[in-house]
């Protein structure tokens, strides 16, 4: 059993990227984001009996912060214990109300890797929110 989803993402080249990646599952779990050839981050749960809420990966600090360079990026997750995965997906703009232009944009991803029962799935076991914005100030 073996389960790998991938996602583009597209963000405007040249907005500044932040990102928190948590998860709550017992299951591995394998999670990276690349832009063009750059590997914006990249984390790893292993299998473990706690289905305990964790941070897989987060930018804490401006430093932290990811500029954007080719605009689709390719998010992947993948467990080997995992048969598939079922997502769900949003993406929100950030707009000026006093200019009405695009700040910023938002995505949050969320991840289950049940299929089986219905009534299990939470969506929880991968959760990742990504924002960028025009400026990084």
């Amino acid at each position: 059993m073996s389960a790998i989803n991938q996602v583009t993402i597209n963000l405007p080249a040249g907005f500044w990227m932040s990102w928190l990646v948590t998860a709550q599952c017992c299951y591995d779990q394998n999670v990276a984001l690349v832009d063009g050839s750059a590997t914006v981050f990249s984390a790893s749960k292993p299998t473990t009996s706690s289905p305990n809420f964790i941070v897989l990966t987060q930018a804490k600090t401006q430093s932290d912060l990811h500029q954007i360079t080719s605009g689709a990026m390719t998010l992947t997750i993948q467990s080997v214990q995992t048969a598939s995965y079922v997502k769900y997906m949003y993406k929100y703009e950030i707009i000026d109300p006093s200019t009405g232009n695009t700040m910023g944009q938002v995505y949050d991803l969320f991840f289950e890797d049940k299929e089986s029962d219905p009534k299990s799935i939470d969506f929880n076991d991968v959760a990742i929110h990504l924002v960028a914005l025009r400026s990084n100030s």
